[in-house]
């Protein structure tokens, strides 16, 4: 309890944002959910290690060309990013992708995105100006304006590579994406009940009854707890075995050790109403 917990902060200037154009940079809720398209990894490694974009493009296919590649996800226009883990028996028709099909899903998914990537990012402009530039072709490109990079950016729709991502985690992971920054926890109170204040105990042992409102929570129960018909003394030691104390008095001494300081600020407090000070000397009031 108590302790700081890590985050990846995206690069400052990267631009990144959750809600992009290729859809919401998420996968689940929470700071802890955030995905980071591949393709701006890529962009990342070429600014900030000064790589060239071939070596930044292979940099990134390396993980996923391994035997224990990270979950990819694919971004939604709609929807958060769904991980890429579904059968790829479809492999198995496509030419460049055999063997694949035989894979476990998430090493299959991985490696057929990497060999999607480099043929799609890679491909010489020349080559890819041929290719595009036919009659029937819906786009246009000229090699002297985009790289085809950019192209697949602008053009690829739903499925291309421009759409893979993995977690701010694991792009700081892999390729140094991303600034550490620590993070407090969030504070558990207030508690709901008293099943909650048992959890929280049991995953707190020895920690401050005087945080939160444990003590509220505590009293509230034992007063449920008589009326339901149990002696107070019972229902201390029910408690007790509960939230891991050994004792019905140690149950006792946390939830009313509050009263007890009370009154001995009270006695103290009077004592000192009582009695004043003259000539440098105590003297009982009206003495």
């Amino acid at each position: 309890m108590g302790t700081e917990t890590t985050r990846i902060k995206p690069p400052e200037g990267g631009g990144w944002q959750v809600h992009s154009p290729y859809g919401a940079q998420r996968y689940k809720d929470g700071p802890d959910g955030y995905v980071v398209r591949l393709a701006d990894v890529v962009r990342w490694l070429v600014q900030a290690r000064e790589t060239s974009f071939a070596s930044a493009v292979r940099a990134v296919c390396a993980p996923l060309e391994g035997d224990a590649p990270p979950l990819l996800y694919r971004l939604d226009a709609m929807e958060d990013a769904a991980p890429e883990n579904d059968t790829t028996e479809w492999l198995k028709y496509l030419s460049g992708y055999e063997g694949l099909h035989s894979l476990p899903p998430q090493v299959a998914n991985a490696r057929a995105a990497a060999r999607d990537i480099k043929a799609s990012w890679l491909m010489a402009p020349r080559d890819l100006a041929r290719l595009v530039n036919t009659p029937g072709f819906t786009a246009e490109y000229d090699e002297t304006k985009e790289s085809p990079f950019e192209f697949s950016e602008r053009t690829d729709r739903s499925g291309g590579p421009k759409d893979l991502a993995v977690p701010f985690a694991v792009a700081h992971a892999l390729w140094g994406w991303g600034t550490v920054v620590e993070v407090a926890p969030a504070s558990p109170f207030p508690l709901a009940d008293w099943s909650s204040l048992v959890v929280y105990r049991k995953a707190n042992p020895g920690s401050d009854w005087g945080l939160g409102n444990q003590v509220a929570v505590g009293k509230t129960e034992l007063e449920l707890r008589k009326k339901g018909g149990k002696t107070q003394s019972d229902a201390l030691t029910d408690m007790a075995l509960e939230v891991g104390l050994k004792t019905r008095q140690a149950m006792h001494n946390a939830l009313y050790r509050d009263r007890k300081r009370a009154k001995k600020n009270e006695r103290a407090v009077a004592a000192q109403s009582s009695t004043q000070v003259r000539d440098g000397k105590r003297h009982a009031k009206g003495a």
